[in-house]
């Protein structure tokens, strides 16, 4: 890793700053993500752009400029003696543009680096990390406030989807979960969803507990009221409404069916108000 610049205001004499480009030393994070159909752009997960620190005795700082491509505005984020720096307040799905200059205690710049084009996305790929108990912690990047949940299968032929829980991403994008019943299990998958609208409950998980007991568990905004109904029959459906839950500060809803002396068969649906 090549040493920082002190930073120290220097005298420049006309002709005597350094003209060396910059060279940028990385390209931006790469994220994956599932793309939320919306009109306007969600945010984007956090994403970090370094680049060569200069030798120039005369170089104080470095500036990014950045942009929409298209947009016919430029902005310019100072770095300061860093080389690197780290956007939260992208847009996902949008080309933007960026490029370094260095510059001198007078505010002279260098040229421009080259200049480096990037979409990001709106979550990013799922890293898995073990813990030295045995567990699986789970961790991914998205714009800050967004909520999203994750989901689980044994196998993937053919892949049983449940729901292992959710989180909201915090100030600086991180989303963290773990799995507390990965080391009892020989494998396990992973996939992670952003909510493509909060108010809207997520697919039902239905899981059997104890004997004769059904568990129903899905997400949603964090304090949705919700009600839970069932039916024995979808010829004709005959809903009836078996609880009411309020959604926690993660967004998750449980409810609990005792099934003892009631129809072997019953289907389920959650709907907010």
């Amino acid at each position: 890793m090549p040493s920082r610049t002190s930073c120290k205001a220097v005298s420049v004499r006309s002709g005597s700053f350094s003209r060396n480009r910059i060279l940028l030393t990385g390209s931006l994070v790469l994220l994956l993500s599932f793309a939320r159909g919306e009109a306007a752009p969600p945010g984007a997960s956090p994403c970090t752009l370094a680049w060569n620190s200069s030798t120039d005795p005369l170089v104080c700082g470095y500036a990014v400029y950045y942009g929409a491509k298209g947009s016919g505005t430029t902005n310019r984020l100072d770095a300061g003696c860093t080389n690197q720096v780290t956007f939260k307040n992208l847009f996902a799905n949008t080309n933007y543009f960026f490029y370094v200059v260095s510059y001198a205690g007078s505010g002279i710049e260098s040229p421009p680096s080259i200049t480096m084009g990037y979409t990001p996305n709106a979550l990013s790929a799922l890293k898995l990390i073990p813990s030295t108990n045995g567990t699986m912690n789970l961790h991914c990047l998205a714009a800050t406030g967004a909520v999203c949940y994750v989901e689980y299968t044994p196998t993937l032929q053919p892949a049983q989807w449940q729901i292992l829980g959710s989180a909201t991403a915090d100030s600086n994008g991180n989303i963290m979960l773990t799995d507390q019943l990965s080391k009892n299990i020989p494998s396990r998958f992973y996939r992670a969803f952003l909510y493509s609208n909060p108010q809207v409950p997520s697919a039902l998980a239905i899981t059997g507990s104890t004997p004769g007991t059904i568990t129903i568990h899905f997400h949603v905004a964090p304090g949705s009221v919700c009600h839970v109904e069932f039916t024995p029959s979808l010829r004709p459906p005959q809903w009836q409404t078996l609880a009411s839950a309020t959604a926690d500060t993660n967004g998750n809803v449980t409810v609990t069916d005792p099934l003892t002396g009631k129809p072997a068969t019953r289907f389920y649906r959650a709907a907010t108000p």
